[in-house]
């Protein structure tokens, strides 16, 4: 009797390496459709953008036949657009400043730059003294798509008594300069306070912040990087939480450009890129400070930890600016609480005496 074998599925050891084979052909063609379906996907979404956003594709706009300048003008719209929301958010998580300006341009435009990088400053608030003979809105313009800028008046913060009580009583400019202080840094921490920012300083134009080298070693990496001040407070902030106020003590930086006393930068010289000059600076220019700070402080004030209903209080003095603010003591260099210090340029003898001052 013949009889057949039958054939079983093993007997044919390549049927299951084609079929492994085939599975694996279908899933790589469901890949590569599913990624050409991303693709297309993506540059319909990438043109119906750029075509929404004409400023983003200048270019092509012109290559199409748009007049240049009607191009120029999309690109102003969008850009302006978009900056002014980007300096709104930096803001609220940044620093604001108070600012008296009276013929000191000179230190004004340092002032800013330097400011803008190591706190950083995205919120300025400036009155020009009524006495000034200068304009600082030059140096301002460059910075207008940079930081929210207000210029304020005296009729904006300064009631109409003091001038009337000036007149009456013959009273010194000195009197008036001080009011006018008190009076505005009271108003700008108010309105600060109303738009939500954080830390404000309450500084001159001839006065930088930097962080208290007495009391805190950092590396030179981490004061290169923009913002390393706010970045410095905000683990302060974490660790105490309820500071809303800090004295900080200032330094007489002198107008040699030799060793006195004690350098700024230690054995280290600065070194500026080309095509800058260290001599343009006052802070690369000077280099050399006093051994003990001077007389009184000035503030960095923590807005989110004080109630509007503090603020709307008379201020004392630009040393003291609301009552949380802690009392000045000697030797706050190196205080625990001396988180901070700041430098006081005299700046070169043409600087220092081009503006009157009534002091």
């Amino acid at each position: 009797m013949n009889i057949k074998p039958q054939r079983g599925r093993w007997d044919n050891p390549f049927r299951c390496v084609r079929r492994r084979y085939r599975v694996r052909t279908f899933l790589q063609l469901i890949i590569i459709v599913c990624f050409i379906g991303i693709y297309f996907n993506h540059r319909l979404s990438l043109d119906s953008t750029l075509n929404t956003f004409p400023s983003r594709r200048v270019s092509e706009g012109v290559h199409r036949g748009l007049p240049e300048e009607m191009t120029r003008k999309m690109i102003l719209v969008d850009v302006t657009g978009n900056t002014n929301a980007t300096i709104e958010q930096e803001a609220r998580n940044a620093f604001s400043a108070c600012l008296i300006v009276k013929d000191d341009n000179h230190w004004l435009i340092e002032w800013l730059a330097y400011h803008y990088h190591v706190l950083p400053l995205r919120h300025l608030i400036l009155v020009k003294d009524p006495t000034s003979i200068t304009s600082p809105n030059n140096i301002l313009d460059r910075w207008s798509d940079k930081m929210i800028i207000e210029q304020w008046t005296d009729d904006d913060f300064l009631p109409e008594w003091v001038h009337r009580k000036v007149e009456k009583l013959n009273l010194t400019d000195v009197w008036l300069h001080l009011n006018r202080q008190n009076f505005f840094y009271g108003k700008c921490l108010q309105s600060l306070k109303q738009q939500n920012r954080s830390f404000v300083a309450l500084i001159d134009s001839d006065e930088f912040i930097r962080i208290n080298p007495y009391r805190h070693r950092v590396s030179a990496s981490f004061t290169k990087s923009s913002g390393h001040v706010h970045h410095f407070l905000s683990r302060l902030h974490k660790q105490s939480g309820n500071q809303s106020c800090w004295h900080v003590p200032r330094i007489q930086v002198s107008t040699l450009e030799k060793h006195v006393s004690r350098s700024l930068l230690g054995s280290r010289k600065p070194v500026v890129p080309e095509p800058f000059n260290a001599s343009d600076f006052l802070t690369l220019r000077f280099l050399w400070h006093n051994e003990v700070e001077m007389e009184a402080g000035k503030n960095v004030v923590d807005l989110r930890n004080i109630q509007l209903e503090e603020l709307q209080k008379r201020t004392e003095s630009v040393h003291h600016a609301i009552p949380s603010c802690p009392n000045n003591t000697s030797n706050m260099l190196r205080e625990k609480n001396s988180h901070l210090s700041i430098h006081h340029y005299l700046g070169t003898w043409e600087q220092f005496t081009f503006r009157e001052d009534p002091r």
